[in-house]
């Protein structure tokens, strides 16, 4: 609630306006990690690419330090969308990078007193377009970074008593591993898996401030095997308040994915249907030579305590949005109809599984079966062997 006063003008419209009462719920909120990034999907043939932009990540504002605390991303797959099912695959985190540390005499310690800045941002701040962090990367008194700075000395009612003059020693530390593009390890020069692609410009407020255009290309993905991907924002947490680096949910932007081409694509380019695994066998021998299947490899009912007959799948994949898929015996008999897109069959937008169950809710025996597909792409006709 409010009221007005020292209103202005011939109208008396232009006024102050002075607040007296909130709405009951405290305003404030601890630190939060960057939002993540809005990523987009394309998926091909034993293959994934992830793109997206900074522009929200990299221009958030910290509501407790009031920093831009941006600090890079990380790239993570998993089979399920959960927590403790996702691994780390890739991260990009601002190149040359680094915070200021000074020498406490005090406490005989180092301690940092600056947030992390480019070294390009160090150049301007101290004025020396040479200046180079990595000639002064290790707390060493003798080799220590030397400036001036001046202490102001108060009393305990806050007036201001002397002034003093002192040498400051300071070195600097990287801010994270500073894997860009490219990054450093053992003397060698490697490309990032994540790529900068390029850096736009925004305006927010009075401030013109950039972001980057992101991608990256995941592969050497099994076709039978979806996977769900998710790319997190981190900062550079606030030394001030000793809070350590924060970083978004793996559930914020996560998709899911068939690494095989996707209905558009299909359609675009009028696609074959493929069938896999053709032949389908219920057991067969590993790379050592022992029986295997494919729940023990992880192909189906990934997850479940134990094997049921219906989570048994022969996919098949390079479908439009929409299509019929039939199944006949050698005889003509049909087997089994599936409409695609189907809630319990389909996986994927041109990804649909059989399940080895007849129309009849039997499961199929050992044989040779035709399969039709028919869609606004024309029908196709081929065979599928399983073998039991």
């Amino acid at each position: 609630k409010y009221y007005l006063e020292n209103c202005r003008g011939l109208d008396q419209t232009s006024c102050d306006t002075v607040w007296y009462k909130g709405d009951g719920v405290p305003d404030w909120g601890g630190p939060k990690a960057p939002p993540s990034p809005q990523i987009s999907l394309t998926s091909q043939p034993n293959r994934v690419i992830l793109r997206w932009t900074g522009a929200a990540s990299e221009t958030a504002v910290d509501q407790l330090s009031r920093q831009r605390d941006f600090e890079g991303y990380r790239v993570y797959s998993a089979r399920t969308n959960t927590f403790g099912d996702y691994a780390l695959i890739a991260s990009w985190d601002v190149p040359d990078n680094f915070y200021r540390l000074a020498y406490a005499p005090v406490v005989g310690n180092w301690k940092q007193i600056s947030y992390p800045l480019t070294v390009e941002r160090w150049q301007s701040v101290l004025g020396d377009p040479d200046f180079d962090p990595g000639e002064y990367a290790h707390p060493s008194l003798m080799n220590a970074y030397r400036d001036t700075v001046i202490d102001t000395v108060r009393d305990e009612s806050g007036n201001v008593i002397g002034i003093s003059e002192r040498e400051r020693l300071s070195y600097w530390a990287k801010q994270g591993p500073n894997q860009g593009n490219t990054y450093s390890d053992g003397g060698e020069v490697y490309q990032n898996r994540i790529q900068r692609l390029e850096v736009r410009d925004t305006i927010i407020g009075e401030d013109t401030l950039q972001y980057g255009v992101y991608e990256i290309t995941i592969d050497n993905l099994n076709a039978a095997i979806p996977l769900w991907f998710s790319v997190t924002a981190f900062d550079h947490g606030d030394y001030k308040r000793g809070v350590e680096s924060l970083e978004g949910g793996t559930g914020a932007n996560a998709q899911y994915a068939f690494p095989v081409y996707s209905a558009d694509v299909v359609v675009d380019s009028g696609l074959g249907v493929t069938v896999y695994p053709n032949p389908y066998k219920i057991s067969f021998a590993d790379a050592q030579g022992n029986p295997t299947n494919y729940y023990t490899q992880g192909y189906e009912a990934y997850g479940l305590p134990q094997m049921r007959e219906q989570e048994r799948r022969v996919w098949f994949a390079n479908l439009p949005d929409t299509a019929t898929i039939r199944i006949y015996s050698l005889d003509g008999d049909l087997i089994r109809e599936i409409e695609h897109p189907d809630k319990h069959l389909t996986r994927y937008s041109s990804v649909v599984g059989w399940d080895l169950i007849s129309r009849n809710t039997q499961a199929i025996t050992s044989g040779i079966y035709i399969w039709r597909v028919d869609s606004r792409l024309g029908s196709q006709v081929g065979k599928i062997v399983i073998i039991k």
